[in-house]
């Protein structure tokens, strides 16, 4: 939550303000360089992700937005916004699968949420969450003599080789009880040879036990023969399944458990996701009654709509309006004009920002300034 607060106080402090600096297009007119053909056509290796995902905005961050909006009226483009919002990593997801067979498992009482059912299975079967019990069968000491025996060096524990009965029940009550997540033969390959003699004789010293593993009374010889009957009987009593899930951008960089979603997110188009909230962001401000227009194929965006009655303008407000009227002006234009309407600056820019509330003129994020035409949603 600390996060999420964290963005939206970004957002808050410096995005969106406009550039009144930024000459005009046809101020300036810069000759670009022609670009050397190397003859050589550059493909870009674009990954195909299994996932979909749906970027929108949250409520916290609509408000802020149409609150920042209505405060300084600038007229901006949406995709410019959309892609400031990305950029701030300040959307939410909606994430499926591509395949409808797949989905996503969620955790009845911690609601921790797994984009695997082996991964969700994995997080209920260590020995502290008390689903999967060990029952001792007997305790037994190693009488045999061996040439070498196998070492761990993460656990510091001692295993007898390979051909002995029991190895295979001894790694799996180790990797139960240490809660190493590694597969069965996956681990045995980690393990280091010791021909050490005295290493050899305390292994002898030590009592091992013979156990199985228990599920709600039903016995298993082997931890993963537990893991699978979860799997195919028992999944739906630990989780709830759903194809489709929502998660803040904050809490999905957060949360080790949604590390191959974070993976797959990373490789996803950037295009897509600030497609998506601009999208969002045209649909819901509209509810609120802003006012998003197209002008030379670029979408905009305005809090406030050109009012069908005429309001009747006097001194300074009337100057501004007639000025305009005659052609677009920036406010630094108009701001150097002071002297003429004998006003200062910052009465101007008062003006300014109250004939925008009443829907008579725009003023754009580049400073620019026109009259209010009746743009249609």
């Amino acid at each position: 939550m600390k996060d999420e607060n964290n963005i939206v106080i970004s957002l808050n402090n410096d995005d969106f303000l406009p550039n009144w600096n930024e000459k005009r297009k046809d101020e300036k007119k810069t000759r670009r360089k022609p670009k050397k053909d190397t003859g050589k056509a550059r493909i870009k290796k674009q990954v195909i992700s299994d996932m979909v995902f749906k970027a929108y905005l949250n409520h916290k961050v609509t408000e802020l937005l149409k609150e920042k909006f209505r405060s300084d009226g600038i007229t901006r483009k949406v995709m410019s916004i959309a892609d400031e919002i990305v950029n701030k990593n300040a959307y939410d997801l909606k994430i499926r699968y591509k395949e409808d067979k797949k989905g996503f498992w969620i955790n009845k009482k911690t609601k921790e949420i797994y984009s695997d059912e082996l991964i969700a299975i994995k997080s209920i079967t260590d020995s502290k969450k008390g689903i999967i019990k060990i029952k001792i069968e007997k305790e037994f000491k190693i009488e045999s003599k061996f040439e070498y025996i196998l070492h761990c060096k993460k656990t510091d524990s001692l295993f007898p080789p390979t051909s002995y009965d029991s190895f295979s029940n001894l790694i799996d009550q180790h990797l139960f009880n240490e809660n190493i997540q590694s597969k069965h033969e996956e681990y045995i390959s980690t393990l280091d040879s010791i021909n050490d003699n005295k290493t050899i004789v305390a292994l002898s010293s030590k009592l091992f036990k013979k156990v199985k593993f228990e599920i709600d009374g039903k016995m298993f010889n082997m931890l993963q023969d537990a893991k699978d009957f979860i799997l195919s009987n028992k999944l739906y009593k630990y989780f709830n399944y759903q194809n489709e899930i929502k998660s803040s951008y904050s809490k999905l960089q957060k949360d080790q458990q949604f590390e191959s979603i974070k993976k797959r997110l990373n490789n996803y188009p950037k295009k897509y996701l600030v497609n998506d909230v601009k999208n969002n962001l045209i649909l819901v401000l509209k509810k609120f009654n802003f006012v998003i227009f197209r002008k030379n194929n670029i979408d905009y965006i305005t809090a406030y709509k050109n009012s069908s009655t005429k309001k009747e303008l006097h001194g300074c407000a009337k100057e501004i309006y007639q000025v305009c009227d005659k052609s677009d002006i920036t406010i630094k234009e108009l701001l150097d004009l002071s002297i003429k309407l004998k006003k200062t600056k910052i009465e101007i820019l008062q003006e300014i920002k109250l004939l925008i509330k009443d829907g008579l003129i725009l003023q754009y994020e580049n400073g620019i300034i026109e009259l209010n035409a009746v743009y249609k949603n």
